[in-house]
């Protein structure tokens, strides 16, 4: 492996003398139980106004230096009745001791199958209660899990098979349309008459075995492949040695998890997370949003292939202890409407569109959504009507707005469930506990409060590297360990974090500096807008000028609509900052996003380009 920024030598660990919380909680008395501190009075803010754009969250909450093996154990030793993880469309309702056994009997099989420590194993499909065992069970056999964006095509899957050297797939049969053992065919034609379930072919040459998840007779309907129960099925008293030995010697900071970087821009990087990062990184954010605190019941819409859906839910649940209810393998607004109201779930989180699609559903009026209580959205800028809205009709009472990345493990700043909407719905709350921050010019200058730069952040949950790509690690990760996140941003005097775009998608026009999530907000506050984005599309006179992305509501007419619009971002926006150029647009399908609800804002400048056919003028 080569990751140059090395093992977590983790800067911020060193900055504060951590003292005992107030009141610790302690679960267990078990010998390989943890030490879970939840303090009795949680607040994390400056000790005094800042004076410059630098800000370090001095905590007195002791980091958890574990591996999701211990916590899983924890979780089993002391609440092993409690059931923790519910998915109604498999039927299954697990509790964290049935967890742990099928994670101890999957990782005994995956050794038995020839696995080592180390090894890279990939899991390909939408949510499943076999992803969330999968997860576990790589912690446990000492692997490294590779997270598979469940919408690859054939040379994105080869792709990520051979930049991380992985010896093992494990996929479901499909999503949506796409069949996963057919695209497997595409790279690996033999496996089609194969009467041997191991792999070996040179356009994968590191690849020994696939697993599919509900083949019950492999050999008929996916030949050369395993049965995911056949694994289970083949550990043994000697594997499941090897497995409590690998677990034993697995450590925090060792690389756990590999998650491919959503490809907006170029090929995707595989950001190499520890547990440790991780782990960290869910547990701080669940002081934020209250979970386990005042909250045991949260929904989770989004992906577990995507750091939001893995670590922000999966592992954020079960370090707190909270039941994970998952209403469908990809997300389906009514399903998550429903399970709201079945399994009264008191927290749910989502990107932006989630809510948007939640809020709009024919059937919303339908489900009785009384028990919410709570609302994280992070993943994409959070609109402030968006937000509204969400506590006007789903009863959200607070929300909390996260901001991180994948390279980060998860957020690296968050709001308090209990601020006041003004807060919540206008800025990314404060960083996280241990996280140190700063506002830069484009000379590296620290830059005076309130004024626009780019944000750098040095947090624990900072990636070990990017997998077999020191080059790519030595531009993200700075020698002393800060990290520019490519995000334009201000701090407040009082330390809190405002986005307000992106360096790249910056609009530069006539010389001055356009931030188009600025522009966006102001949209999001018409009457008749239900979505837009905004980008910059190239001008021969001025370098670069504004197009507004628009969707209306429903029953709103396009007719006569631009100049309302222009008119509407006249009255709230200095002249240089209103759209010349409006694209109406009536699904979200004409959107380009990625799975986890990012905009690629580079192809709404090239699809603005051409729809608006400006080739010729620019």
């Amino acid at each position: 492996m080569k990751i140059a920024a090395g093992r977590a030598s983790l800067i911020t660990r060193s900055h504060v003398a951590l003292k005992s919380p107030a009141t610790p909680v302690l679960h267990s008395s078990s010998k390989r139980c943890l030490h879970i501190y939840i303090p009795e009075k949680y607040r994390t803010r400056p000790a005094r106004k800042l004076t410059e754009s630098y800000i370090h969250a001095a905590s007195d909450i002791p980091y958890l230096a574990t591996t999701l093996a211990r916590l899983i154990d924890h979780r089993a030793e002391t609440m092993g009745d409690r059931v923790g993880y519910v998915l109604p469309f498999q039927g299954v309702r697990k509790t964290y001791g049935q967890l742990r056994v099928d994670a101890e009997e999957l990782a005994s099989g995956l050794i038995a199958l020839g696995l080592k420590p180390g090894d890279r194993i990939g899991m390909w499909g939408p949510n499943s209660y076999e992803w969330i065992v999968t997860m576990f069970a790589a912690s446990k056999a000492g692997l490294i899990l590779v997270n598979v964006n469940p919408h690859y095509k054939v040379h994105e899957l080869e792709y990520c098979i051979n930049k991380v050297q992985m010896k093992c797939l494990i996929a479901a049969e499909g999503v949506g349309n796409l069949r996963y053992y057919h695209h497997l065919l595409k790279i690996l034609p033999e496996l089609a008459t194969a009467t041997d379930p191991q792999v070996k072919n040179k356009r994968v040459p590191s690849l020994e075995s696939i697993v599919m998840l509900k083949a019950k007779h492999p050999s008929t309907f996916f030949p050369g492949t395993y049965a995911f129960s056949d694994v289970v099925a083949m550990r043994t008293a000697e594997s499941s040695a090897a497995m409590e030995n690998a677990a034993r010697r697995l450590q925090p900071d060792d690389p756990f998890n590999i998650q491919f970087t959503s490809g907006t821009t170029g090929s995707p990087k595989g950001a190499t997370l520890s547990s440790f990062g991780l782990i960290n990184a869910a547990y701080f954010s669940a002081f934020r949003s209250k979970i386990g605190l005042d909250s045991f019941a949260m929904v989770c819409p989004l992906p577990l292939y995507h750091v939001f859906g893995c670590v922000g839910n999966l592992v954020l649940a079960t370090i707190m202890a909270a039941k994970l209810v998952l209403p469908s393998e990809k997300f389906e607004p009514e399903a998550v409407l429903k399970a709201i109201q079945d399994e009264k779930v008191v927290t749910i989180s989502g990107v932006p569109t989630m809510f948007t699609d939640m809020l709009h559903h024919p059937n919303f009026h339908q489900y009785d959504l009384s028990t919410l209580k709570y609302g994280i959205m992070g993943g994409a800028p959070c609109p402030p009507e968006l937000v509204k809205e969400c506590g006007q009709k789903m009863g959200i009472k607070s929300f909390t707005c996260g901001y991180g990345s994948t390279e980060q493990s998860l957020a690296t700043f968050a709001g308090f469930v209990d601020e006041t909407p003004e807060i919540f719905t206008t800025t990314s709350g404060y960083p996280l506990d241990h996280v140190e921050a700063k506002v830069v010019d484009g000379q590296g200058r620290i830059v005076p409060i309130g004024e626009k730069g780019e944000l750098y952040t040095r947090s624990f949950g900072t990636m070990l590297g990017y997998w077999d790509d020191d080059a790519k690690t030595r531009e993200t990760i700075r020698p002393d360990r800060w990290m520019p996140s490519g995000d334009l941003a201000t701090l407040s005097e009082e330390g809190l974090l405002k986005i307000v775009g992106r360096v790249k998608d910056m609009v530069i026009r006539g010389g001055e500096n356009v931030y188009p999530t600025e522009i966006e907000n102001v949209l999001h506050t018409c009457p008749i807008v239900a979505e837009a984005h905004v980008c910059g599309i190239p001008d021969q006179r001025l370098g670069e000028e504004v197009c507004a992305w628009v969707m209306l509501k429903r029953g709103e007419q396009v007719v006569q609509t631009e100049e309302y619009l222009r008119d509407f971002c006249k009255s709230q926006l200095a002249n240089y900052k209103v759209p010349r150029y409006f694209v109406f647009y009536s699904s979200k399908a004409d959107i380009p996003m990625t799975v986890s609800g990012k905009i690629q804002k580079f192809r709404l400048t090239e699809m603005a380009v051409e729809r608006l056919k400006l080739s010729a003028a620019v």
